[in-house]
């Protein structure tokens, strides 16, 4: 059985992915043989993060070399992944992170599955291989729900935190029979060429403008001031208090 690991950076929700596959790994019945193969895509500075991960425990790590990977939207990354991941041949398993590290969001797990065509599902917090299907447990929101998929799948683990292990002697001793196979980016360029450009542009990026309103309490003092104020008023110290309580409220909301 063959499990891929989606990598762009170990110190990321990338971790987790690698220690759950590591682990799924080790509860492994000895008859079922699982083979961990780490897939990152980047310049020629991934080579170490992938050197590490085979130091964790993975078994193979494929980088997919490209000089300008920050040029590329997840689009374009999605689809260069599933080819590399289609040139690997035969897979049971993809795991990957909860979000990109660029532009933070969820969704390159999902994109790469529809272009492989296989099923997906996000938020995974645990799984357990059960013949040719995948039972996942996905956290939503306050709820967990219980998933089946058929394999091949795609799993995209839940931001939970997951202690990811150290490095052993045994598979630092073991990395000199290791390689990490690079293949060029222009290797998958098969398609046609309108299909490998950017569906997305960046006009500008913002922050958006706070519309809180600022309070600021005035000492005791000035505050005692208010409170005669509002008795005198109101003829009674207790409805000044409700005053004074609904004046906050009016500034808050």
């Amino acid at each position: 059985m063959r499990i891929i690991v989606l990598l762009k950076d170990l110190c990321y929700d990338d971790g987790n992915a690698l220690e759950m596959a590591l682990q799924c790994k080790e509860r492994a019945e000895p008859s079922c043989d699982i083979e961990i193969i780490t897939l990152s895509m980047g310049a020629s500075e991934k080579e170490a993060m992938l050197t590490e991960s085979l130091a964790l425990g993975a078994d193979q790590a494929y980088l997919l070399w490209d000089n300008e990977p920050e040029s590329h939207d997840d689009h374009l990354t999605a689809r260069c992944l599933a080819a590399a991941i289609r040139k690997l041949g035969r897979y049971d398993l993809i795991l990957s992170g909860y979000q990109s590290v660029k532009g933070r969001i969820e969704v390159l797990g999902p994109m790469v599955a529809e272009f492989l065509g296989i099923p997906h599902t996000s938020y995974i917090k645990e799984f357990q291989l059960e013949h040719n299907n995948v039972e996942s447990v996905s956290n939503v929101g306050q709820w967990d729900i219980v998933l089946s998929c058929p394999l091949p799948s795609m799993l995209v683990i839940s931001r939970k935190k997951f202690i990811l292990r150290g490095m052993t002697l045994k598979n630092i001793k073991s990395l000199h029979t290791k390689n990490i196979m690079i293949w060029p980016f222009k290797d998958l360029n098969h398609d046609i060429a309108e299909q490998w450009t950017e569906k997305t542009e960046i006009l500008s990026v913002f922050e958006p403008v706070k519309c809180r309103k600022k309070i600021i309490f005035e000492p005791v003092d000035c505050r005692k001031h208010i409170i005669k104020e509002g008795a005198a008023e109101s003829g009674t110290e207790s409805e000044s208090f409700r005053h004074i309580v609904n004046d906050i409220k009016s500034f808050i909301l």
